[in-house]
This record gives structure tokens, sequence and C-alpha cells, in this order.
């Protein structure tokens, strides 16, 4: 649907990351869906990365994983 998502990357490697959605349910097709807190693994050319920083620190914040669907 091209909806972002809020996903926290657990594990990854050159190729498939494992992510935990932090973001409401969410439909990926007829059969699949995802609730909050749901592993699932991702092929790294379906997501991209988001950079958050706080504005007060120039500490980095933990980046999390947007799929494009």
């Amino acid at each position: 649907t091209g909806e972002p998502l809020s996903l926290l990357v657990l594990e990854a490697d050159d190729r498939v990351s494992t992510c935990m959605l932090l973001s409401n349910q969410i439909v990926l097709s007829d059969i699949k869906s995802l609730n909050k807190f749901d592993v699932i693994r991702v092929m790294n050319d379906r997501v991209q990365l988001q950079q958050k920083a706080a504005s007060h620190t120039s500490v980095e914040l933990f980046p999390y994983q947007q799929i494009i669907a």
C-alpha cells in the first residue's frame, strides 16, 4: 500500500533484516497481516532506512526501517 511503518531492526545482514512491527496492525495481503510486536524477515531492497535525531542533542536515536510495499 506504500504506507510507512515503524519497525525495530532486531538483526540484519547484507540481504535480510529481521524486524519487529512497532506500528498498529497492517494488512500485507489477503491472507497475511501483522499485529503490533510481530516479527518478520524483510529483504533489504524492500526497506528504506530513516534516521531520527534528537533536536536538543547530537546523539542519534535508534534507526527504524520503513517498508515500501
